[in-house]
């Protein structure tokens, strides 16, 4: 599923980066959804993604036990890379669950990196099928992920600024407007019509 997410929900520029790595077998992706506590409860979900300014970068924290991720296949022993599932988190607001590309181990020795825990949850019950997959277990602590969901959130966050600063420049206008016309001054009104009107 790690191909599929990116495929369906990654920009140009993340599929252009992952896609080709992930074909030619140099990655190894999962898929880091399900958590301990809370199945495939997506809205219950409690790992975080908490977007730094001043780093301008995304820290992972698996904040409890139940937010462990759980079950996710080829995370126990194969996978180098997820598409994890955290609750983006912005000046202290919720913004939801949204996938993360994280790595996970090193591509040189496969070790897990820093603040990175990984590991096979062990024998299944049940048939020997679902033994044969390595099934993991993750965990988070403090783990950057430098830049790879900036092509997703930063065009939203200009046009929140932009629709913020128009506003001003509007009610500034509509101000001097509307002091103008007091005076019998209709010399602004043309432009004021053209910015507000719409297309």
């Amino acid at each position: 599923m790690f191909v599929p997410f990116i495929k369906g929900s990654g920009t140009e520029e993340q599929q252009e980066k992952w896609l080709p790595l992930a074909y030619k077998m140099q990655i190894i992706g999962c898929y880091a959804q399900t958590e301990l506590g809370h199945g495939s409860n997506v809205q219950g979900l409690e790992t975080t993604a908490t977007f730094d300014p001043k780093t301008d970068e995304f820290v992972l924290n698996s904040p409890t036990l139940t937010s462990s991720k759980w079950w996710p296949g080829g995370l126990g022993k194969a996978a180098t890379h997820t598409v994890a599932f955290a609750r983006l988190i912005t000046d202290g607001k919720d913004h939801g669950v949204n996938g993360f590309i994280v790595q996970l181990r090193n591509l040189d020795d496969h070790l897990p990196l820093p603040g990175i825990t990984v590991g096979d949850i062990g024998m299944k019950f049940g048939n020997g099928a679902y033994n044969s997959m390595d099934n993991g277990v993750l965990r988070f602590d403090n783990v950057i992920d430098y830049k790879t969901q900036q092509s997703r959130l930063f065009p939203l966050l200009a046009s929140a600024y932009a629709f913020r600063f128009v506003g001003e420049w509007l009610k500034w206008l509509y101000t001097d407007v509307t002091q103008k016309l007091q005076a019998n001054d209709f010399s602004t009104l043309p432009e004021a019509h053209a910015c507000t009107a719409g297309p």
